[in-house]
């Protein structure tokens, strides 16, 4: 088969996969309207790209967030990062279609993004693998829904660029181990430039540069560097970190916090240890012949090492620390992160929903690339091997049922720390051997590339194992090596690499993907078989003899048989095994909806019509940029996650404050003149009672959620019994329990059952059955908007009951919560003499607030940063 013909069928393919993945990806557009967004971020870039848009540039100072003060926009200001692009593009785009709105622009990124990483995809696999791998590998990366839902049209974050900037990095990365000299270098170089440029628009940028890091440091242990290695990697560290310490101040504040000392720091690690080991190897080579000299030298120099690291002790203590607390949790660890949704732990299902039994042929591709590279360094494959799977095992013991048997978390950690241990102990004892044995030879470039894809993939799956929103990065590698023993029993079936069967069987494929969504006839899949006859050259192969025609004829079947299965996994949709990537990536992409609730809004556009120009909002974290976005107002708090500190005091002095002059003084030091409230926030109640109790977790109360369970009718009374469920705080491990215990302490009211019953629709009597004792007390009961009260002494308290299809439902609320200043507000409607209601809808109401001549200012409440000392050791969770 020619080459030109072979790259048609390529081209025709990648057309098919691209088009197909954008299709899925734009069914959002239609419900995003000309402001909406999927995604709670998108609306912070989109407000900073319209403020570029109208200045020129990124102005020093955001006046309409984190107000009275403004959000300091210095450390984003690089012409790098997302908000500029995102301007630029619109600036460019409009130039030759004015109807091209900012809007427009960064709905559609996600998805042209995404096209951008699917060449880049093609580009890796082809050079490593091949043509026909690359083929396999798009069609599975496009369609898999693991990477879907931060690729689609509308949520309009940074991870898709990042994405494309990281495997940009390594597609120059890997095209380097294939040429030598000059265009080595110059590969280096670009790589190095761009995951310079990544860290420029992504803090957690250490996370892709540790990988490329781990790579050298493995090469240097197993197989030593020359002096071309140590230029080689300065070809690729230098422009990088130059661009990170010169171009942006965000690395240079503090070396030993966060991200810094893993994106500054820890890249110089290969060299340290490399020259470390050459001077010693040097002078004890060429400059001591005596035995007692060589011993002197060495007893000097480690003393020398020692006196220098425990010199430096407390520094290196605390880099590591933070390096730790990073890589298990990668965005820190604090109340605020426990109730993020994407930084929760991956779950079994978010995992199965992700990849189904893929991951199985994931797990296989890593142990076959795992036993090829120990083959060609003459290491143990069983011991590596071994220990990748150990590795695997450990971070699936959190996702899989296992833990529910043993119900110990400290195990679930020992058992992933010990995993990771015993892999670089492993490796450690290997390379020893390696060096013992004098075996000098390293990987093809072919080798190092699938090297460098598993360590990709090995990190990032020890980093969702912490964090959903990782799905993303793992995604690509997972494809990549799970595409390997596809692709290798298709050429063990077929005994052969024929491009041309092999390209039509996967157009054939494709087609099928575009007919089961109905955007193909289901006849144009037969085409692409016409060229089979050519591929498997007919005439000769009828021309041999009887056996090795039945010979070639099962390998012909088999090779179909392989190919159909690929089809069935991607096309049939199963929701039990997992299969069907193509319709439920679809689906997936249909039952998308904003984020913003309709409700929230009609709210913000009345507020964008009828409030003042300069008037301050007063909302939960969350609506901050989205309040900026919709309405053109200021707000004191966004979902930028710098501002902890002030989400805290929003949460214990407003929303869970005891009393309204409490709240109006927050309020007043920040210039509050209206205050919008949800009932999503009044059914979050317990989880604001977290962020907002103190360091001893004074105002930590359950939301007590009530569900029918019976109903006796006894003659004109009718008795509905409702359980309560009590709702955990969202964590992990030991936390996760210290939690529930702090629960079921401050926990006024144990009960069993709320009972209450009814002679009509007017009269309900609630009684309260308590655990220790029989005895039932009444309780103050909400209803329809009315408070109905029985006479006696009440439980502490008070429940919201509704009826909805028939079935009666509520929430118990303790005293701490009944009391607090948004149940008061949204939910008994008391308030009028400071709050005055001027909008209301049934999800959310906006008050104009009324401050009294008495009510002073706190000067504590503008800080934006924790203070030291007990409280923010407990908002770090330390010590739980």
């Amino acid at each position: 088969m020619r080459k030109w013909d072979s790259c048609f069928l390529a081209g025709l393919i990648l057309i098919g996969v691209s088009s197909l993945a954008v299709y899925i990806r734009i069914q959002t557009v239609s419900i995003l309207g000309d402001d909406l967004f999927l995604g709670t971020d998108s609306y912070r870039f989109a407000k900073r790209a319209r403020m570029i848009l109208k200045e020129g540039k990124l102005p020093p100072h955001d006046p309409t967030a984190w107000l009275p003060q403004g959000r300091d926009l210095t450390d984003i200001c690089s012409p790098f990062s997302l908000e500029y692009l995102l301007a630029y593009a619109c600036r460019i785009f409009s130039a030759f279609n004015p109807k091209i709105s900012l809007h427009s622009v960064i709905v559609y990124y996600p998805v042209v993004t995404f096209v951008m990483i699917l060449i880049l995809s093609f580009l890796i696999c082809i050079k490593l693998f091949g043509l026909s791998y690359g083929v396999l590998s798009l069609m599975l990366l496009s369609l898999c829904p693991g990477i879907l839902d931060r690729t689609v049209a509308g949520f309009s974050d940074r991870d898709a660029l990042v994405l494309f900037l990281a495997m940009l990095s390594y597609t120059f990365y890997i095209f380097s181990f294939y040429h030598s000299d000059f265009r080595r270098r110059i590969f280096l170089l670009s790589s190095g430039i761009v995951m310079g440029i990544l860290g420029l628009i992504w803090k957690g940028a250490g996370i892709f540069i540790i990988i490329p890091v781990m790579f050298n440091l493995v090469r240097w242990g197993i197989n030593g560097w020359g002096w071309d290695d140590f230029k080689l990697y300065l070809w690729w560290v230098i422009p990088m970190e130059v661009i990170l310490t010169v171009a942006t101040n965000r690395y240079r504040h503090d070396l030993l916090a966060g991200y810094s000392s893993v994106t500054i720091l820890f890249p110089f690690l290969p060299l340290l240890l490399a020259s470390y080991h050459s001077s010693i190897a040097y002078i004890l080579r060429s400059r001591f012949k005596r035995r007692v000299y060589r011993i002197g030298v060495i007893a000097g120099i480690s003393l020398i090492t020692v006196i220098l690291i425990l010199t430096l002790w407390e520094k290196i203590e605390m880099i590591g620390q933070n390096t730790l607390e990073n890589f298990f949790y990668p965005f820190g660890l604090s109340r605020h992160f426990l109730l993020v949704a994407e930084l929760q732990p991956s779950t079994t299902l978010t995992w199965f929903q992700s990849f189904s039994f893929f991951f199985l042929l994931f797990v296989c591709g890593l142990m076959l690339i795992t036993h090829r590279i120990c083959h060609t360094l003459g290491l143990n494959p069983w011991l590596v091997g071994g220990a990748v799977l150990f590795l695997i095992g450990s971070v699936l013991y959190v996702r899989l049922p296992f833990g529910r048997i043993i119900l110990n978390p400290i195990a679930a950690e020992a058992l992933y720390i010990g995993s990771l241990s015993l892999m670089l102990l492993i490796l450690i004892v290997v390379s020893i051997q390696r060096r013992i044995k004098r075996v000098g030879l390293w990987l093809e470039p072919k080798e190092q590339g699938m090297f460098l894809l598993a360590l990709w993939s090995i990190e990032m799956l020890c980093l969702t194992r912490s964090a959903n929103r990782f799905m993303i990065f793992l995604t690509p590698p997972v494809i990549f090596i799970g595409s390997y023993p596809i692709y290798e029993l298709y050429r063990k079936a077929v005994r052969t690499e024929d491009l041309q069967v092999f390209l039509s069987l996967a157009l054939t494929v494709v087609l099928w993907q575009l007919s089961v969504l109905n955007i193909v006839n289901s006849l144009l899949v037969i085409l692409p078989l016409m060229f089979l006859p050519v591929g498997f050259s007919c005439f000769r192969f009828f021309r041999r003899t009887q056996a090795a025609v039945i010979w070639k004829m099962t390998h012909m079947v088999s090779g179909l048989l392989l190919i159909g299965a690929l089809g069935g996994f991607l096309s049939i949709p199963n929701e039990r095994i997992g299969t069907g990537w193509t319709y439920l990536s679809w689906e997936r992409a249909r039952s998308a909806r904003p984020v913003l609730k309709k409700e929230w809004r009609d709210a913000l556009y009345w507020a964008r019509d009828n409030l003042p120009k300069n008037a301050i909002i007063a909302a939960w974290w969350i609506y901050g940029s989205q309040i900026n976005w919709l309405s053109g107002k200021g707000t004191v708090v966004d979902e930028d996650t710098l501002s902890e500190y002030r989400i805290h005091l929003l949460a214990r002095h407003l929303f869970c404050g005891q009393s309204f002059e409490e709240a109006l003084q927050i309020l007043k030091t920040y210039g509050v003149t209206h205050l919008a409230v949800s009932k999503w926030e009044l059914r979050n109640q317990d989880l604001l009672s977290f962020l907002g109790s103190d360091s001893e977790y004074d105002r930590l109360s359950p939301l007590v959620n009530l569900k029918e369970t019976d109903r006796i009718y006894t003659g004109e009374k009718v008795i509905v019994k409702l359980k309560p469920m009590v709702r955990s705080i969202h964590g992990s491990g030991l936390k996760l329990d210290k939690l529930k215990e702090m629960l079921e302490r401050r926990q006024e009211v144990e009960f069993a059952v709320v009972e209450f019953y009814r002679r009509d629709n007017s009269v309900i009597n609630g009684f309260i059955k308590f655990k220790e004792y029989e005895k039932s007390l009444p309780v103050r009961i909400w209803y329809e908007g009315k408070p109905i009260e029985s006479g006696g002494n009440f439980a502490p308290g008070l429940i919201y009951l509704k009826k909805e299809d028939g079935i009666w439902a509520g929430a118990f609320l303790p005293k701490l919560l009944a009391e607090s200043t948004i149940v008061r507000l949204f939910l008994l409607g008391e308030g009028s003499r400071y709050f005055k209601l001027v909008y209301e809808n049934p999800a959310v109401k906006i008050w104009e607030v009324k401050y009294p001549d008495d009510i002073p200012t706190e000067e504590r409440y503008l800080n934006l940063k924790f203070p030291e000392g007990e409280l923010y050791k407990s908002w770090k969770l330390k010590g739980l």
